[in-house]
């Protein structure tokens, strides 16, 4: 059966600069903000200058999800596909024969993990049917 695609809105703050968020927070009036006559007036105006802000040094992003996550992938796993990807990255920068083979014994019980977990999940959804 088909997927249906989700969207996922969020701040992308991979290129977000903390000085230059200051530097254009501090050149705000706030002055301003202690001279309007209520307390909606304030909110608003708050939330206008600090979503603009954001807008602007952490922009939202949509993505488009199309394909349904995967059941077998579980925190477990996630977690030794972090440690891997670490791994070979460890490697890439030292060059050491010991940290390939760190990675290599990582890369082959990831990879023997998620078999084993699809198994289990595809097995269930089986019995289930």
């Amino acid at each position: 059966k088909k997927h249906n695609p989700t969207y996922y809105t969020y701040r992308d703050y991979r290129n977000f600069n903390l000085d230059d968020f200051d530097r254009d927070l501090r050149a705000i009036n706030w002055e301003i903000l202690y001279a309007l006559p209520d307390i909606d007036n304030k909110v608003e105006f708050l939330n206008t200058n600090v979503l603009t802000l954001f807008d602007k040094h952490a922009a939202l992003r949509t993505i488009k999800i199309t394909k349904p996550p995967s059941p077998w992938i579980t925190d477990n796993i996630k977690l030794l596909i972090s440690l891997r990807n670490k791994a070979l990255i460890k490697f890439k920068k030292t060059k050491k024969s010991s940290h390939w083979d760190y990675y290599k014994q990582l890369r082959n019980f990831t990879t023997n993990s998620i078999r084993l977990e699809k198994k289990s999940v595809l097995r269930i959804e089986t019995e289930i049917l």
